[in-house]
């Protein structure tokens, strides 16, 4: 019978970055992951440079977005500080507003940089982070490490920012290097703040991913505490209590999602998850 196994639950993400999706680990849909600069898993490229990501999706760019991305591109030649930061964000908006995350954290990179904004490099980061969990693992080390650099400038700025070590550990982990260098960093965080909500998620995520189901369902029944409108928990929770062998919990966190969910596709694909893990325990 069905399962939440592996990552058989996708959402199509429009518009803003991190929107709720049924991936459990902040992931986008594969329709759009199959668009992107080296999705998936089966690409040749044995190394790939953030250069040629870039170029290669700057390459897809069609029609009206096209037209405006060439005109704020070419005053950027001359343009004062000022000027640079409005241009950059007329290309932020027309790249978000056709789903090239990678340009837009690429000019919000760039911004950051004339602002000396700790915002804007953390944004710069996570954006850089969230995408970079669509690509497979030759381009993926390229671009969490573009995100790691944007969180080091933010710690450069205040290297009191919290949330900036929680993007640096989601960084080292993901990089496969030495995944406790950066959970530690993350704990470090909850050492300081208990409450910080994105260290528990990341930790809480990090948990589903490594099978450790208990531990995931304490984090995010923490998180539900810190931000009972975060619905996506009750997924997470749904996958680690299914997972772990009870199905009856599971549904009852699957009907609490679908209680919230606005997204009418999502809905539909809930219900029918929990109308299958009813008729599993029925039939036991």
């Amino acid at each position: 019978m069905s399962s939440f196994k592996g990552r058989q639950w996708l959402t199509i993400a429009g518009g803003a970055i991190l929107l709720a999706s049924l991936f459990f680990v902040n992931r986008k849909s594969p329709q759009k992951a199959a668009t992107m600069p080296f999705a998936g898993k089966d690409s040749s490229a044995a190394h790939v440079s953030f250069d040629s990501l870039v170029d290669q999706a700057q390459k897809q760019l069609t029609g009206w977005a096209k037209i405006k991305i060439d005109a704020a591109t070419k005053a950027l030649n001359g343009a004062g500080s000022e000027k640079k930061v409005q241009l950059y964000d007329t290309i932020i908006k027309v790249y978000d507003s056709i789903g090239m995350e990678l340009q837009a954290n690429y000019y919000l990179e760039k911004e950051a940089g004339i602002q000396h904004s700790l915002q804007k490099w953390r944004q710069a980061g996570e954006g850089y982070y969230n995408f970079a969990l669509l690509m497979n693992p030759a381009a993926r080390t390229v671009v969490l490490q573009r995100a790691l650099n944007c969180f080091t400038n933010a710690l450069k700025i205040d290297s009191a920012d919290l949330d900036s070590r929680v993007g640096m550990g989601q960084c080292i982990v993901e990089s496969g290097g030495n995944p406790m260098e950066g959970i530690s960093m993350i704990e470090e965080v909850l050492k300081a703040d208990s409450d910080n909500f994105k260290a528990q998620l990341a930790l809480g995520e990090f948990s589903i991913q490594s099978g450790q189901y208990p531990k995931a369902i304490a984090r995010f029944k923490k998180i539900l505490k810190l931000s009972p409108s975060y619905i996506k928990a009750y997924l997470y929770l749904a996958q680690a209590y299914e997972s772990s062998g009870d199905k009856k919990t599971a549904v009852s966190y699957l009907k609490k999602y679908s209680t919230f969910a606005t997204d009418t596709s999502l809905k539909r694909q809930v219900d029918e998850y929990i109308t299958k893990f009813e008729s599993d325990t029925k039939n036991k």
